[in-house]
């Protein structure tokens, strides 16, 4: 059976590293640097709000020129047999 204490002690050890890395990055970055990061997170997400909203404007330009060439097919059909 496994001690139990050892179990606790990597766990603090591991909580210990994570805590030190964090604290590295988060103290050890000059604002210039954050401020920097901070752009680049922000003009990621503005990308992909672009994207999504391109894609859904695309969509609905689609769905209309589909439903203006079936009115256009239907008009056409029906010019078609007042002609005859």
């Amino acid at each position: 059976m496994s001690d139990p204490n050892l179990t606790i002690e990597n766990g603090a050890q591991t909580g210990a590293y994570v805590g030190a890395g964090a604290a590295t990055v988060m103290w050890g970055l000059s604002v210039s640097e954050w401020a920097v990061t901070v752009s680049a997170v922000f003009a990621g997400l503005s990308f992909l709000v672009h994207l999504y909203f391109s894609w859904r404007r695309d969509r609905r330009e689609q769905e209309a020129h589909a439903r203006e060439m079936e009115e256009s097919n239907a008009d056409a059909a029906s010019d078609g047999n007042a002609a005859s």
